[in-house]
């Protein structure tokens, strides 16, 4: 449980980071969370999105199709959750968009 929390915490931290545009502090945070979670969704999407806001954008693909890999893994274990949907359709949404940009 202490994990979790202190994950939580770094995940705030993260996130915050991104919206103030600091996205390197940012993947690095992301980057330790994912060290002790390494299926933690949220902390993939938002390395994910710091990446590509940063201009690595293989780094940002290649994590996204982790995460929509994850997402796809719970989707199974929940089927017709919501959230793993939603979630699922705004991976593919970030996966797409970077690969019409690789063209």
């Amino acid at each position: 449980m202490a994990g979790t929390e202190v994950n939580s915490d770094q995940l705030g931290k993260a996130w915050d980071m991104h919206r103030r545009g600091d996205h390197k502090g940012a993947q690095g945070v992301f980057a330790q969370v994912l060290g002790s979670e390494s299926s933690n969704i949220d902390a993939m999407y938002g390395l994910g999105l710091s990446q590509r806001v940063s201009g690595d954008m293989s780094g940002a693909l290649s994590t996204f199709e982790k995460c929509l890999a994850e997402v796809t893994r719970q989707l199974a274990s929940n089927k017709g959750d919501d959230h793993f949907e939603m979630l699922q359709r705004m991976v593919t949404q970030r996966i797409d968009e970077l690969k019409q940009r690789a063209k």
